[in-house]
């Protein structure tokens, strides 16, 4: 199941149309984009340490998270390791497959995720259109929460998963806590 969800992510994720980012932040504009999250301390939001976007390639993105996950560990003075996809963020219900759009690769810079995983608060322009997340790496649940932060509700991200859409909070969404559900 695991080998599946995640040929399924790097299958959605390489469709035509998926990768189209058609208005993120304006200090990361480009039609492949990624963000580079820690491991959030006790009951606070995952820190931000990267956000990438290009308009080469989703491998150009890759390998620019790649180098800076690397550098960021040699500045820490430990040893870097690889980071990897743990969630997937789509402008579009299902998954951006019935109409192109808005894509994001969210990476874990420590590693897949547990119980509390990674708690991730949307730009500006996310929050206003993340309609669909599918999930990576052991990060097969969210708790959402919308913009004013006053409901949430948990959502299955694997391919197929109540991630698809996301109902109420589809283009509403101001905290995803992915985790290991």
């Amino acid at each position: 199941m695991i080998v599946a969800a995640v040929v399924g992510a790097a299958t959605v994720a390489a469709m035509p149309g998926v990768a189209a980012a058609e208005g993120v932040d304006a200090l990361n504009q480009g039609k492949y984009c990624a963000m580079l999250v820690d491991k959030a301390p006790e009951g606070k939001v995952s820190p931000v340490l990267a956000e990438i976007c290009s308009d080469t390639s989703a491998a150009d993105v890759d390998a620019r998270i790649v180098a800076e996950s690397a550098r960021i560990a040699a500045s820490r003075g430990v040893e870097a390791a690889a980071p990897i996809p743990i969630m997937y963020w789509y402008e579009n219900i299902h998954y951006n497959l019935d109409s192109p759009g808005g894509f994001t690769t969210i990476y874990g810079n420590s590693g897949s995720c547990d119980s509390s995983g990674y708690r991730v608060e949307p730009s500006s322009w996310w929050k206003a259109r993340l309609s669909s997340l599918l999930g990576n790496n052991d990060c097969y649940a969210a708790k959402v929460h919308n913009r004013a932060l006053s409901s949430a509700e948990t959502f299955g991200l694997t391919y197929g998963g109540s991630g698809w859409w996301l109902g109420g909070y589809s283009d509403n969404v101001g905290l995803v806590q992915a985790y290991n559900g």
